[in-house]
């Protein structure tokens, strides 16, 4: 709960906190983290394994981008919709007395 605001700190839950040390604010959600942890890896998994053997089929080779591509554009898509916004560009401020 916001309990105070003037021109050097905010009080937040009987917290002080320095203006000047406020740089990002935002949230992600649970889960995000691990989300693009693991559509990468299953994304690097399917590229290397279908692709980069000389011996694979073409159509081997086209189920590993069709899967790899697709996935790695999900992970990406969760991680930029749960970004961490940067305070100064976002959100404007002005103590009054």
């Amino acid at each position: 709960m916001l309990q105070e605001i003037n021109d050097s700190t905010i009080i937040v839950n009987g917290k002080s906190i320095r203006i000047e040390d406020i740089r990002l604010i935002g949230h992600r959600r649970k889960g995000t983290t691990l989300i693009g942890i693991g559509t990468a890896a299953i994304a690097g998994f399917a590229l290397g394994y279908f692709t980069l053997p000389t011996n694979n089929s073409t159509p081997k080779k086209i189920l590993g981008l069709s899967i790899s591509i697709p996935v790695f554009t999900v992970g990406q898509i969760v991680g930029w919709k749960n970004r961490v916004f940067n305070i100064r560009k976002k959100y404007k401020y002005k103590v009054t007395h």
